[in-house]
This record gives C-alpha cells, structure tokens and sequence, in this order.
C-alpha cells in the first residue's frame, strides 16, 4: 500500500538578500529593502509577516495566532509576534515585497507566509536535511536558515590612537596631535 502526502502549506526555501545594513543615513538613502522569497506552493496567500529575536528591532509588533479557531492546524501553527506586511505580490514559487519599515538595531529576522494550509517560516524551511555517506561530509547550510541578518555598521567601527611611548613618531605628521584610525572590525 502506498501512502502519499499532500501539503499545502507555503515552503520557504531561499530569499535574497540574506543581510541589510541600515542606521547609516548615506547607506539607508540609497540601499532598497526589496526582498525576494524562494519557495513552493505560494498560493492563495493571506499575510506576510516579519519577525525578530530582537523586542525593539520592528515597532508596532502584534502577537499574530491565524489559526487559534482551526483545530487540526493550531498546534503546527503557534502563535508569533511581528509586524504584518502590508503589500505583497507572488506567484507559486515567487514572492516579492518591500519591508515596511527600516529595522531597527542589529539582529536577525524571519519571514512567515501564511495560507489556509499553514504557514512557512524561513528559518524552519529553508534547512536541508544533511544526507551522506561520506565520513569527511561537512553539512553545509544555506545563510538563512538563521533569517535574515541586519547589520549597524556604526556598531562595527572602532577607534584607535597611535601613539608612541617614548615620544616617536609612529607615522610622521605636520602637527604633534595624536591621530585617530576608524576602521571596520
């Protein structure tokens, strides 16, 4: 006897980009927050969600629970806080969107598509099951199975004075100040 499974739920399985930078304003200005969703059965969608491990990386959050009425479904479908993407466009294997908002802070955040089937989450189904034979096998994932990073690059940047104990100059300049270096770490 041969048993065959239908889902019907949407299956995340890939998204560009897989890392914003935001909170500098030259960067922000110029860099779109388009996102684009990989996945299967992208149909008859009814909401797009963004979550994050951050409390204060998206305002406005909203505990979300579609499917508390639906027996069979609740417990496969728990609840979440996130925002709600408010336009979105989609085909069955394609989704497309604009964030609604800049995140705030570092971190990282999830995409949930939502249908009458269930839900997808990126970091749930974009993980490949490892497989091999091989005893040297490395199980290599791909970099959203965390979601999506978001990076404040101001957050990154350090400052050093290069000074010399002995009053040398360690690099040779018009004044006797001290000179700063910012770099990125």
């Amino acid at each position: 006897m041969d048993r065959f499974f239908i889902y019907g739920k949407p299956k995340i399985t890939d998204v560009k980009p897989y890392k914003f930078v935001v909170n500098n304003p030259l960067l922000t200005s110029i860099q779109n927050f388009n996102i684009l969703v990989k996945g299967n059965s992208f149909i008859d969608i009814r909401g797009v969600y963004l979550i994050s491990n951050s409390p204060t990386m998206f305002e406005g959050t909203t505990i979300w629970n579609p499917f508390s009425g639906v027996k069979n479904l609740s417990a496969d479908n728990p609840p979440f806080q996130g925002i709600k993407v408010p336009f979105y466009i989609y085909k069955e294997k394609y989704l497309a969107f604009t964030m609604p908002q800049n995140p705030n802070g570092d971190g990282f955040f999830d995409i949930i598509i939502e249908n009458e089937a269930g839900y997808g989450k990126l970091s749930r189904d974009s993980r490949v099951p490892f497989v091999s034979s091989f005893v040297g096998a490395v199980d290599i994932q791909l970099p959203c199975v965390s979601g999506i990073q978001v990076i404040d690059p101001l957050d990154f940047v350090v400052e050093f004075v290069l000074v010399a104990s002995d009053n040398k100059f360690i690099l040779t300049s018009d004044t006797n100040q001290q000179i700063t270096v910012s770099y990125l770490v």
